[in-house]
């Protein structure tokens, strides 16, 4: 009987994925480790954000030029805060 409470215990604990939620007992079967490094992850961001300011600003600049950079700087924040909550929806 102690055998076989070893076996199953050994079993059980290959099946259960490694992630880094708490507890780290309980099995999440859809859960996908990240892949992509941190720097990969950051560039990928950051390029996007740049894209985002740089076509808003042309827009901006064609359609309103004589506005105050002040301005300019709100349109791209929300522009910004806009793509973000859009993505992690």
């Amino acid at each position: 009987m102690v055998g076989t409470k070893f076996m199953m215990g050994a079993l059980n604990s290959s099946m259960i994925t490694d992630h880094p939620f708490y507890p780290l007992e309980v099995e999440i079967a859809s859960y996908l480790a990240n892949e992509w490094t941190m720097g990969t992850l950051l560039g990928v961001f950051f390029g996007g954000i740049a894209a985002i300011i740089l076509f808003t600003r042309l827009v901006v600049n064609r359609v309103h030029p004589n506005l105050p950079s002040s301005e300019k700087a709100a349109i791209w924040w929300f522009i910004i805060c806009t793509y973000h909550v859009c993505r992690e929806n």
